[in-house]
């Protein structure tokens, strides 16, 4: 239930005709005006008021309900929710009842927090290292208070949430490496502080506590055992499954380990359940760590990034921005529900996955998984509208994860390292495919069924082949060198192309079928959208696409379009418009003006630095 939200749902009243689960998800993210409102908040809301995060799925169908976006009957709804899901009957309807109150009530749980202090977190992990160390507990407590009250004496304009981070971070930095491994966390933390600005709102030292935290905390056997053995879990789920010892109650833990083997290309994952001494004996093995083979590439990422944190200074604004990127990069694996992917990109490209593998340094990786979902990312990274960013959840706070300039990286990379050579078929099928169009859908289908052992032939009414990417786009947002690279690529798996060939002039339809054993259509979507307005039919109106193409070279009947001296008016405010606007001033037009329907964008995203006057 707690994995996803959409099933469960489904699961309790099913799929009707007039309601879509995913519909109703991006309508209440609408409503609440926070995209991570029911996956993180709701979730903590359960968590403290039920016990646990389950409820959050029910919480939310009951405000689904009440809005009335459920077309069941409350008697249908409640025989679904008491029935359906075996857990508390109670609980369940209990927070049914809560999540119909949002509807009404929105602020029903935004009342102030109880928050603790950093001082009081660093004497409650104290007193845990007391319990935990034994004789040496006093000791290592004594040392843990002195250089994490200094640290924070040194970083006062921090905000308590940051402190407090701080306090945490630097108590898991001890039970992972010792009292020398906290200190080093904290010290880098204290030296990020002295070289950041407070108009900046100490945006790189609070990214810096999380992530150098992150980098440090590598989840090896023995740290799993210190984490699934600790006091404080035992303590936490006592409160969180009402254990009482009084009434004989008690927690009886399997631990499960997930070890991977590899045996030359092949991986072999098994699952083994450990006992409580077996745990004690893994917890104590963090000895093996002394060897430099051990967590190699782990060990180098962190190299990797002391250093780029090392090298962080205040240049400008903009090279702030820069390394602020840099140093946050890994929140993009601290998304709770990643919709940058499914909902954003319509390639549904591994957003996640490769932003994980760039931060690694593991580049190859990066493009290998790229490569599954995108066949050309050397073209979508330089003229996709980079519908991903828009759906990242840190564009609210106007630090989106860069994924498009990332992409352009990685595929340029992946090019200039050899990673991406012709994959012919190692076997042919026989079989013959004729694709009318070489556009992206005919080229990246034309790649796939020569890979699959297909022989492919490609028909391009133009003299060179590229479609609108070559005779539609101009050359200074999509270099056509890209392009032929790509061609290369192509005929060297087997791909046949031939140009100045339109079907039903030059070849026949029965001819394709006669040939071909199967026949692939993607002519692309070239007619324009008109306007239907007073004045359409006067002289000097174009539309985009006859005036990109004959800028580009493509083959016309229309007379020449030039904007040279003259007042250009471009209706539209796209992709498409823009790539007019720099074609008519690079083309000498005296004026340009360009009209927009939508609102004038800010003109500097949330929380975007400003940049020095000077």
């Amino acid at each position: 239930i707690n994995t996803d939200k959409i099933q469960t749902i489904s699961g309790l009243i099913g799929q009707e005709e007039d309601f879509a689960p995913a519909t109703l998800e991006k309508f209440i993210h609408r409503y609440t005006k926070q995209d991570d409102f029911l996956a993180r908040n709701i979730s903590r809301i359960c968590e403290k008021y039920l016990g646990n995060k389950l409820f959050a799925n029910i919480m939310m169908l009951g405000f689904a309900f009440q809005k009335g976006l459920i077309p069941v009957s409350m008697h249908s709804m409640a025989w679904a929710i008491k029935d359906t899901i075996r857990t508390d009957v109670r609980k369940n309807l209990y927070a049914f009842n809560m999540g119909r109150k949002l509807v009404v009530q929105s602020d029903l749980f935004q009342g102030p927090p109880q928050r603790t202090s950093w001082s009081d977190v660093l004497e409650e992990k104290c007193r845990s290292v007391i319990r935990r160390y034994g004789r040496r507990g006093q000791d290592i407590a004594d040392q843990l208070r002195e250089i994490v009250a200094g640290a924070i004496d040194a970083v006062p304009k921090l905000d308590d949430s940051h402190k407090r981070a701080v306090v945490v971070r630097a108590y898991d930095c001890l039970r992972w490496g010792g009292i020398e491994y906290a200190r080093r966390y904290v010290e880098a933390v204290r030296q990020t502080y002295k070289r950041d600005l407070e108009k900046h709102k100490y945006a790189v030292t609070a990214a810096v506590i999380q992530n150098l935290a992150n980098a440090m905390l590598i989840k090896d056997g023995p740290f799993i055992a210190e984490l699934a053995t600790s006091p404080e879990k035992y303590a936490r789920d006592r409160e969180k499954y009402n254990v009482n010892p009084a009434n004989g109650d008690k927690i009886i833990y399997r631990h499960l380990l997930h070890p991977t083997f590899h045996v030359g290309t092949w991986a072999f994952r098994k699952d083994f359940a450990l006992s409580g001494t077996a745990m004690k004996i893994l917890r104590a093995s963090r000895w093996l760590r002394v060897f430099k083979a051990w967590h190699r590439d782990e060990r180098e990422f962190l190299h990797q990034y002391e250093h780029r944190l090392n090298a962080f200074v205040y240049a400008s604004d903009k090279e702030y921005e820069h390394q602020l990127h840099v140093l946050s990069s890994p929140r993009c694996m601290n998304c709770m529900n990643p919709t940058c992917s499914t909902q954003g990109c319509p390639l549904e490209n591994k957003v996640p996955q490769c932003v994980q593998f760039v931060y690694e340094n593991r580049w190859r990786e990066a493009a290998d998984v790229l490569l599954e979902s995108n066949n050309f990312p050397e073209f979508t990274s330089r003229i996709c509208p980079a519908f991903c960013q828009q759906e990242c959840k840190q564009s609210h706070n106007g630090y989106c994860v860069q994924f498009k300039d990332m992409e352009f990286q990685i595929i340029d990379r992946a090019f200039a390292e050899g990673w991406i050579t012709p994959m012919p078929a190692a076997r042919k099928t026989g079989r013959k495919v004729a694709i009318v169009g070489s556009g992206p859908a005919g080229l990246a289908a034309a790649q796939q069924l020569a890979r699959a052992g297909h022989d492919v032939t490609v028909f391009e009414k133009d003299p060179a082949v590229g479609g609108l990417l070559r005779f539609g786009i101009p050359a200074q947002r999509l270099e056509k060198a890209l392009i032929d690279r790509r061609i290369k690529q192509l005929e060297a798996e087997g791909v046949k192309f031939l140009t100045g060939m339109s079907v039903g002039r030059d070849v026949s339809a029965s001819q394709l079928r006669n040939d071909f054993d199967a026949v692939l259509l993607a002519t692309g979507a070239t007619r324009s959208r008109d306007l239907n307005v007073p004045g359409r039919q006067l002289e000097g109106i174009h539309l985009a696409i006859d005036y990109l193409r004959q800028q580009t070279g493509a083959t016309t009947d229309q007379p020449e379009i030039s904007a040279k001296g003259k007042v250009v008016a471009v209706i539209g405010g796209g992709l498409t418009g823009e790539d007019c606007v720099e074609t008519a001033i690079l083309q000498g037009a005296r004026e340009v003006h360009q009209f927009e329907i939508l609102d004038k964008p800010p003109e500097k995203a949330a929380g975007q630095v400003e940049e020095d006057s000077d």
